[in-house]
């Protein structure tokens, strides 16, 4: 049994030396045992196991639960975010990190600053940001600091970051107040980490988490130690583990969305580089729609809200309403 978020299959086997087999095909039961001379006549007889549970018998037993039907909403609406405030969404090194005070990165974070500001006044509850990494999480904080972009926050939502220095107990006392603030009308945002404590070792559910956002492709650090290490040993499959390991995190950050069968929730993929790919999951990627800038990802995130809400609210005649 293999967890979505750890696509390509193939790869993962190929890393194990292992052999999946026909894992996306349904295969047939194996013959019945022969009758059993010393059971009772009556006696019912034993069901057959499958030699395997096909994926794409699990996708059409539960992913459509995700889209509209007949006087139910939809509950999940996938929006990509390239763009904001006419500045594109790159979450690179050479863009975002390696000079924060250059005129390019102050611009990436006010125009991230706006985006987020626009999720979070479309979005009731509580909103979960993963950053690729602590680093982009401090620079962003630090320059919000500066710019007014944390107050721009702050004015639709009370925000909470993930702070890598916390102690456990510390980090177990923030998310409780996140989770308490994310229950008010006013709601939440908690700003964490992908690979962090918040993306992996937390569960949120209903209006704790009622849109996630994932800003920038988490690749692994490509100079660390590790890494080369790991890419030295898989030789020809290097640069596809390289590449399967971002959007692992991705998936596994996205995965915090749809917590049980009743939930419902945005997800908002903000990086120009975070379209739709092989190696994303499914149950969101083949549902991600690509908003031409914050103000579209607001008005749709809004119709999504407000067909929750009433479903003869959330569109009209195809276009987004946008509820205030």
């Amino acid at each position: 049994l293999l967890s979505g978020t750890l696509r390509p299959f193939d790869l993962l086997a190929r890393e194990l030396g292992l052999e999946l087999g026909a894992h996306d095909q349904v295969v047939a039961p194996p013959k019945p045992p022969p009758a059993d001379e010393n059971a009772a006549p009556d006696a019912p007889t034993p069901a057959p196991f499958s030699e395997c549970y096909a994926a794409h018998a699990v996708a059409a037993c539960h992913l459509p639960a995700l889209d509209p039907r007949p006087g139910k909403p939809a509950a999940l609406v996938a929006v990509h975010l390239a763009v904001s405030a006419g500045t594109a969404l790159d979450a690179s090194y050479k863009n975002a990190t390696k000079d924060p005070e250059s005129a390019d990165s102050k611009r990436y974070y006010r125009a991230l600053a706006k985006g987020l500001e626009g999720v979070a006044r479309a979005t009731p509850g509580g909103v979960l940001v993963f950053f690729k990494s602590y680093r982009l999480l401090e620079l962003a904080t630090a320059a919000w600091e500066a710019d007014g972009g944390r107050a721009l926050l702050e004015a639709r939502k009370d925000v909470f970051v993930e702070d890598r220095r916390l102690t456990g107990d510390e980090f177990d006392a923030r998310v409780r107040a996140y989770r308490e603030k994310a229950a008010t009308p006013r709601g939440a945002l908690l700003l964490a980490v992908m690979r962090g404590r918040a993306a992996e070792g937390a569960d949120f559910k209903d209006d704790a988490a009622r849109c996630v956002v994932v800003v920038g492709v988490p690749y692994p650090p490509r100079f660390d130690a590790s890494t080369r290490l790991k890419m030295a040993h898989l030789g020809r499959d290097s640069e596809a583990w390289y590449k399967a390991e971002a959007f692992r995190n991705v998936n596994q950050a996205a995965g915090r969305l749809i917590r049980h069968s009743g939930d419902f929730g945005a997800l908002v993929l903000m990086d120009r580089n975070l379209h739709r790919h092989s190696m994303m999951s499914e149950w969101f990627a083949n549902r991600l729609v690509a908003a031409s800038g914050s103000g579209e990802c607001h008005d749709r995130l809004c119709a999504f809200f407000a067909a929750r809400r009433d479903p003869g609210l959330g569109t009209k005649r195809g276009v987004p309403v946008v509820v205030e």
